[in-house]
């Protein structure tokens, strides 16, 4: 949570899947795939996002959006790449 405080409030949801914990105790880093439910507020925009569902892949350092649905609280969608 200490990287998207600069942007993200209120970041609310639940996941399943399979993550490794890899790397030395002073810079561990979680890899594997996590299927989403859940919020968060863009702090900039003053808006709330919902993700879907969908499966986001874990790799050293990274985030993998692929494809990502979101829809707002206003129920307009949209896709993260």
């Amino acid at each position: 949570h200490s990287f998207t405080s600069s942007f993200l409030e209120s970041i609310e949801g639940d996941s399943h899947g399979k993550l490794n914990v890899v790397g030395p105790l002073n810079a561990i880093n979680l890899v594997g795939k996590i299927a989403v439910n859940g919020s968060a507020t863009v702090s900039a925009l003053g808006c709330r996002y919902h993700l879907l569902g969908d499966t986001l892949l874990l790799k050293p350092d990274t985030i993998v959006l692929d494809n990502i649905r979101i829809r707002d609280d206003f129920g307009e969608q949209g896709t993260i790449n």
